[in-house]
């Protein structure tokens, strides 16, 4: 429960009643079969290939009402996909950088809005948001986090020394 998926199906409603066209396909296994039968929402479950399920999308979103770190937020700025994060999820530092609007509380109602609102701009900004989440997620690679992390890690010691 604490991914919130049950929050973006409730939001997805509105979410549609603004932008028709709009597909949520949701990955991974667990989720109600029921979710399907709402207009619009596809459950692909499991992905072999999840950088490939990402360079189909336009927008990657974690409703959580509560998740530390997601990895998947880092996935998705990775493959330049912007994201609609939650105020209780960890990445929301990382998103409010660059895209303060995109970052919103963890309701129905709020999610429809951030969600709205990405889809319903232009594609100059869509485009621009998509440059800069590519950027952002390229500073989480293995070795500069390797190497964040040995240089905070030394820090630390150093103080505890002192």
């Amino acid at each position: 429960d604490y991914k919130g998926i049950d929050i973006l199906i409730e939001a997805w409603p509105k979410v549609r009643s603004c932008v028709p066209g709009a597909t949520l396909h949701i990955v991974g296994r667990g989720h109600l079969d029921e979710y399907a039968e709402y207009p619009g929402v596809e459950l692909l479950g499991y992905v072999e290939s999840l950088p490939q399920t990402l360079a189909k999308a336009s927008l990657y979103v974690q409703p959580s009402r509560g998740d530390t770190y997601p990895v998947t937020v880092l996935e998705a700025l990775r493959a330049g996909l912007p994201a609609v994060v939650t105020t209780s999820t960890g990445n929301r530092s990382t998103v409010r950088e660059f895209a303060p609007e995109m970052v919103c509380d963890p309701t129905p109602s709020s999610l429809a809005s951030a969600i709205t609102t990405y889809l319903t701009t232009t594609q100059a900004h869509r485009e621009e948001l998509s440059t800069v989440a590519a950027q952002r997620g390229k500073e989480y690679d293995a070795e500069k986090r390797k190497s964040a992390f040995r240089s905070e890690f030394k820090r630390l010691v150093a103080d505890m020394s002192e």
